[in-house]
């Protein structure tokens, strides 16, 4: 105990940044003991998060682990879940949008420990009366911005080389930071600093490296938000689980909330026990516009609550369709915060200051420097695998033409 914090220590730590041997000593000073203080943490489905601080008291983190009062059988896939959201957002941390991810480890008796950004702000389930002014109701302009701002996150994943799926979208697990942007300067601008978290049920489709994994197991959604697919246990085609079109349908049952003020089947979905089947054979009261002119936004709305997956709008159609409904600006505020950037960057801080006798003539590289130079080396390295597979590709295929060639010219006698 140091004072009134708990000690946490973690046994093994993995960062997912290229680091050197000295950035990894500094990591394990850094990481391997955690203070956690008295109050508790918050549960979710699998896991509990804690507010937590580096060991040096330098930087606030989020402490994710399993939780702990879970069933035997439950046990080991919260476990293997939480080190597939590990991988999940080792690959996608360095876009904006999603919290940053600074390792894995485990404590002296095995249980596992993710440990990542702790993200200033507040859900949009808690943010709403702020958006709407109290009422129960948001306005169409915002409703509209919000969707764009969560689409252009959603839009950001396709630069990656594995298709991401966050498959469990939600009021609670959508966050509107307010450590750079005032939240009122948010709403005023239409201009939405949001961050998704939970990758608990994420998923990356047909991985292409070795750091990412998928756990054989069935993966919930908050059934208020989540398409009919996602709620099927044992009927569902797992392709259709993998889908963007179920992130579609569950942002669209959010903006469906935040514009008439409850989200589609809520009185339904208490009375029934099978919601998929609900989702499947019942339409969702349509929207009713606010004013002629937002008729083209709640059809966008609806469209995404489409039963089949083909019916929904892609991510880059219901942006197009959202956008001239949009709250455009941008705000006037703004405070300074600090970037504490890659795991490379936030470990850097704890390399001792070398005096000015200690010093080296030629200058270290700045984090950001070490940061760039992590991603260079990445990409590099998918590259080199892309040509490897692309030469073999190709030599397979000069083999085949050539069999061909020679199997045509024997049977017309020419050998």
């Amino acid at each position: 105990m140091t004072g009134s914090y708990e000690e946490v220590r973690l046994v093994k730590f993995h960062t997912p940044a290229l680091l050197t041997e000295r950035e990894q000593a500094a990591a394990r000073r850094r990481f391997c003991t955690l203070l956690v203080p008295p109050q508790k943490g918050g549960f979710g489905g699998n896991a509990y998060v804690r507010r937590v601080q580096s060991g040096d008291r330098a930087f606030e983190l989020a402490l994710k682990m399993p939780r702990p009062d879970a069933q035997p059988e439950q046990e080991q896939l919260n476990r293997e879940t939480l080190e597939e959201e590990y991988r999940t957002l080792s690959v996608v941390s360095n876009l904006r949008g999603f919290p940053d991810v600074y390792g894995f480890g485990y404590t002296a008796d095995g249980t596992p420990a993710l440990l990542m950004e702790w993200v200033d702000g507040v859900s949009l389930l808690d943010a709403r009366p702020a958006l709407s002014d109290g009422a129960e109701t948001c306005p169409g302009d915002i409703v509209a911005a919000l969707g764009l701002s969560v689409l252009k996150i959603i839009l950001s994943t396709q630069s990656l080389d594995t298709p991401f799926v966050h498959r469990d979208l939600s009021m609670r697990n959508i966050m509107l930071r307010h450590d750079r942007i005032p939240l009122e300067e948010q709403v005023s601008s239409g201009y939405f600093d949001i961050c998704l978290i939970d990758m608990g049920s994420a998923k990356l489709v047909k991985p292409d490296f070795s750091f990412t994994v998928d756990v054989n197991a069935f993966r919930g959604a908050t059934p208020a938000y989540a398409a009919p697919e996602m709620l099927e246990r044992f009927k569902a085609d797992p392709g259709a689980r993998d889908n963007p079109a179920v992130d579609i349908y569950a942002l669209g049952s959010i903006l469906y909330e935040l514009y008439c003020g409850h989200a589609p089947f809520e009185a339904e979905l208490r009375r029934s026990g099978d919601h998929a089947r609900l989702k499947r054979t019942v339409r969702p009261q349509p929207l009713a516009p606010a004013t002629p002119r937002e008729q083209g936004l709640v059809n966008a709305i609806m469209a995404c609550l489409a039963v089949s997956q083909d019916a929904r709008p892609s991510a880059n159609e219901l942006a197009a369709r959202l956008e001239p409904f949009a709250r455009t600006g941008a705000p006037r505020k703004r405070r300074p915060v600090a970037d504490r950037g890659s795991t490379a960057a936030l470990v850097d801080a704890t390399v001792p200051t070398r005096t000015a006798a200690q010093a080296q003539p030629a200058p270290r590289p700045t984090p950001s420097t070490e940061t760039v130079r992590s991603a260079e080396s990445m990409r590099r390295a998918r590259l080199a695998v892309k040509r490897q597979r692309t030469m073999a590709l190709t030599m397979v295929i000069v083999a085949l033409v050539a069999i061909v060639v020679i199997l045509v010219l024997a049977s017309a006698g020419m050998f």
